[in-house]
């Protein structure tokens, strides 16, 4: 009987633990802290899947690097989340037309002309494939899916997606607005 209680009790004090754990992640404002990037908490779902608390870092540190490379003001956090959740969405649109890995390489080398790894390393990414499914490939899926909605706005592409799929943000300092599809 006591082994019993003894499992129950390690069992209970490492639920706590984990517990404890993801809450401090959740009541963070911030991406880069240690707990955030240690393991991929969720910190937003749909039916369709997580962004994780590593997803926001990872995005946080490209967002930088483009700010950085091109002379503009580094993001907030808001606006790196609205990233991360309007790419989680057009990942997971419906495309008549589905756009393809081979689309967006396709798309890197004919139309930007880039073919050399240097290019966009300083941009935070290490490879091709990186660059090609954080960056080229959503932004194909989103072209797709506009053309197929016959909309002409960013802004109204997302706040379509916003109210078509629920978004549960998790993160206590943050609001999802379905009315215009961003992290306020």
């Amino acid at each position: 009987m006591t082994k019993i209680v003894v499992a129950i009790l390690i069992t209970g004090i490492i639920g706590i633990a984990i517990a404890s754990a993801w809450a401090s992640v959740l009541t963070h404002s911030e991406s880069d802290t240690v707990l955030a990037t240690f393991f991929p908490w969720p910190i937003a779902c749909t039916v369709r899947g997580c962004i994780t608390s590593q997803d926001w870092a990872m995005q946080r540190s490209y967002d930088i690097a483009f700010a950085s490379k091109t002379g503009k003001s580094f993001p907030t956090e808001e606006s790196t989340l609205t990233t991360l959740m309007r790419r989680h969405l057009i990942t997971h649109a419906r495309l008549q037309s589905p756009v393809s890995a081979q689309d967006a390489v396709r798309y890197r080398t004919a139309i930007l002309h880039t073919t050399d790894i240097s290019s966009i390393a300083p941009l935070g990414m290490s490879s091709f494939t990186q660059y090609d499914t954080t960056i080229i490939l959503p932004f194909l899926q989103q072209e797709a899916f506009m053309k197929q909605e016959n909309i002409a706005d960013t802004n109204a592409l997302y706040k379509k997606l916003a109210q078509a799929r629920p978004i549960a943000l998790l993160l206590f300092k943050y609001h999802w607005n379905i009315d215009r599809g961003e992290v306020e």
